[in-house]
């Protein structure tokens, strides 16, 4: 019956002119690019100096459950990183401390690939 109710819609959307029929019948709807994609967005964009686009990239993912801890650690790495370089420091503490706790190697990578790792290890490790 999904199916057929499914066809109907997109008939109906084609004979309409729509120019994209899949998405006029809400088959898309719950479409979500893949947090590994996100990630990719993220880092090209910060490569980029594109801050807040990067960091939009890097909350996606970190506040997204769905998603394994390995890669939320990653992303609040990173946004950690995004914050450090919008001269937000305490909100990038919060962001790796938050990395650290889902998954301390994931941090780590993400910390040591920064030319500043040393200074952003120290904020994590104030008290």
């Amino acid at each position: 019956m999904t199916s057929r109710l499914l066809a109907v819609s997109l008939a109906v959307a084609l004979v309409a002119g729509s120019a994209a029929p899949a998405a006029a019948c809400g088959m898309y709807e719950d479409y979500v690019e893949p947090a590994s994609n996100r990630i990719a967005s993220a880092k090209q964009y910060l490569e980029k100096n594109s801050l807040n686009e990067a960091a939009a990239y890097a909350r996606s993912v970190a506040h997204d459950r769905k998603v394994d801890k390995k890669t939320r650690a990653e992303a609040y790495s990173l946004a950690g990183v995004i914050r450090w370089k919008q001269g937000n420091k305490n909100a990038a503490k919060q962001n790796f401390k938050k990395a650290r706790e889902l998954d301390p190697s994931q941090y780590e990578t993400v910390v040591a690939a920064q030319t500043d790792a040393a200074a952003i290890r120290a904020i994590v490790e104030e008290v």
